[in-house]
């Protein structure tokens, strides 16, 4: 399945070069970065512009939200992470890649943990971090973001934007800005 996979992206990148744009080749190049690489940074444009109509929204969205620079608007990336979640549990989505998107949105609801008002929020986003599944993606390399599914080993400290964090052995987040009890 992997090799497959590297062979189609091999293809679409140098189909890539005489049609950009193209959405089935903007589809296998975002897929394979994101989803299999774990490279959500480089995949999200090609995603943003392929034929996968609800990760080619949704990559919009994130990058859209990125593209305001600063500091994360914690409500904006609730809501983005839980978009992300909800697509990764549509029908039709491999096991794979449910766990890549999952990882992907637990990055969020990790940076922003610290930050949610809601109880609710707060919950949801907690229950989602501990029922996270392990996700190794191929590389991981310039991805920006250590697989979020590792920290839960207690006193593990996984490095995520700009704090790190961990789940004690009380299931406590842990960051480095203060200590966040999630359920």
């Amino acid at each position: 399945m992997l090799f497959r996979s590297f062979n189609q992206y091999e293809a679409a990148v140098e189909k890539a070069k005489t049609a950009p744009d193209d959405p089935a080749v903007n589809a296998v190049i975002g897929s394979y970065r994101c989803f299999v690489r774990g490279d959500w940074k480089a995949g999200l444009p090609a995603l943003a512009k392929s034929n996968l109509s609800e990760f080619a929204s949704l990559a919009a969205d994130e990058m859209q939200l990125a593209a305001a620079g600063g500091p994360m608007d914690p409500r904006q990336a609730f809501v983005l992470a839980g978009k992300w979640w909800s697509a990764a549990e549509s029908k039709g989505v491999s096991d794979e890649r449910e766990a890549a998107i999952k990882d992907h949105a637990a990055g969020f609801y990790a940076a922003i943990a610290d930050r949610l008002e809601g109880a609710l929020e707060k919950k949801l986003a907690g229950s989602r971090l501990r029922g996270l599944k392990p996700y190794d993606p191929v590389d991981r390399q310039g991805a920006g973001q250590a697989p979020v599914a590792a920290a839960r080993n207690p006193g593990a400290e996984t490095p995520l934007a700009d704090f790190t964090y961990a789940f004690d052995k009380n299931e406590a987040f842990i960051t480095d800005r203060k200590s966040t009890r999630l359920n």
